[in-house]
């Protein structure tokens, strides 16, 4: 592709954009073998662990062939990290000729979309082919705009079949924007609580087998774990890092960079180096290579940070010290003490969290430091009041599931 050829970054985003009939032919014979299909659209990593739920829900009533599609290249590299199972492709040009392609091969019988994904190509064509359900749906950016914006973004909504909301200022949001009563949009709350959690009993074994690689490095702690780290975030540490090494004398600490592209991961070992510190990266010996000896494990993989944070105590959720906040349930679930920077209100969850003193904003490493003064631990997990907060969010992904079933029986009938 020409535009891969000018701009070689831009090149995993631009392909496998194009519908190869070999693929359409391979997808086509599989789906014979299911009464029905589903196609759930994401945008990206996020969006996929929050169809997961869903996906793994249908995929275990054993009637259903699910398909899955991604917009961001990292949404594919990350379920490619995961072993996902589920056929799934980078969404082509947003024509209406690629999407008949596709859904004549697949003849799907619905269509969820997570979150944001609104396609006006995409959306006509489904529409036609089955009902289209938003999910985990929240006030978003692009529709809270005045203007010529929001109107297209109205016009696109009101294609979808059914709404479903995370909180009641959505389900309010969602009301007003379309015009409709509160009772037509359904609250059901958010399915990436499902997610955090039954992934933990999905990876269990993953994670005692990480426990056993690492129990040299971990040592009798406590660990600090800096989850989805940028530089600002290592840098805010790194100034009140012997502060912290003088309070807890055996503290380990975990780096795992949100972009681990070697330039990045360079970057933030030789921050660590310069302050004399053991650093060992997990890419080049593997996790085990960690000893009792290290003071830093610099995890450069992807796809490890749910069990990482189930190594640690204390958890600093990267990216809020200068754009946003990434994942926090993650730690969260764990019932770890989690802090992270004042940007973090484009993420609804950190939002509630914050609102009940369930965690910490922090905006320097001085504020990190007052919070761990303060810190009374109560074993594992040392952070029981959050750990007990998001097991009552639980159940979204079943309250959709019912939900969407019993539409399909009322539209057959």
């Amino acid at each position: 592709m020409p535009l891969a050829r000018l701009f070689p970054k831009l090149s995993p985003q631009l392909e496998g954009r194009t519908l190869l009939p070999e693929l359409l032919t391979e997808w086509q014979q599989k789906r014979q073998a299911w009464p029905r299909a589903v196609v759930f659209f994401c945008s990206s990593a996020g969006e996929y662990e929050q169809a997961k739920p869903l996906m793994d829900r249908l995929q275990r009533q054993g009637d259903t062939f699910v398909f899955l599609i991604f917009v961001s290249y990292s949404g594919k590299r990350f379920a490619l990290a995961q072993q996902e199972t589920v056929p799934f492709i980078m969404a082509p040009w947003d024509s209406p000729r690629a999407w008949n392609r596709l859904f004549d091969a697949i003849r799907p019988n619905a269509f969820v979309i997570v979150r944001y994904e609104l396609w006006p190509g995409f959306l006509q064509v489904a529409r036609h082919r089955g009902p289209v359900y938003l999910i985990d749906a929240v006030r978003s950016p692009g529709l809270m705009k005045r203007g010529f914006s929001r109107s297209l973004r109205r016009k696109l909504v009101r294609l979808c079949h059914k709404i479903f909301v995370v909180g009641k200022s959505d389900q309010e949001f969602y009301a007003e924007l379309l015009q409709l009563p509160s009772e037509a949009i359904a609250q059901v709350g958010d399915t990436k609580y499902d997610r955090v959690l039954e992934r933990l009993k999905q990876r269990e074994n993953k994670r005692q087998e990480m426990h056993v690689q690492l129990q040299a490095f971990l040592g009798k702690g406590p660990v600090l774990i800096l989850g989805s780290a940028w530089p600002r975030d290592l840098e805010a540490l790194l100034s009140v890092f012997p502060e912290l090494k003088s309070l807890y004398p055996s503290l380990k600490l975990i780096v795992a960079p949100h972009d681990v592209s070697p330039p990045m991961v360079l970057k933030m070992e030789e921050s660590l180096r310069r302050l004399h510190l053991s650093v060992r990266r997990a890419q080049e010996a593997g996790l085990a290579a960690a000893q009792a000896g290290d003071n830093v494990l610099l995890v450069d993989l992807i796809g490890l940070l749910p069990e990482l944070y189930a190594m640690a105590d204390i958890a600093w959720v990267g990216g809020a010290l200068h754009h946003r906040v990434h994942n926090v349930l993650e730690p969260a679930c764990q019932g770890l003490f989690v802090c992270f920077g004042p940007h973090y209100h484009t993420s609804q969850e950190a939002r509630h969290l914050v609102s009940e003193g369930l965690v910490q904003v922090i905006a320097s490493g001085k504020d990190f430091m007052d919070w761990v003064r303060g810190l009374h631990w109560e074993g594992h997990p040392p952070n029981r009041r959050l750990y007990e907060a998001i097991i009552q969010h639980r159940g979204a992904s079943d309250r959709i599931l019912k939900a969407i079933q019993a539409d399909a029986l009322e539209i057959r009938s």
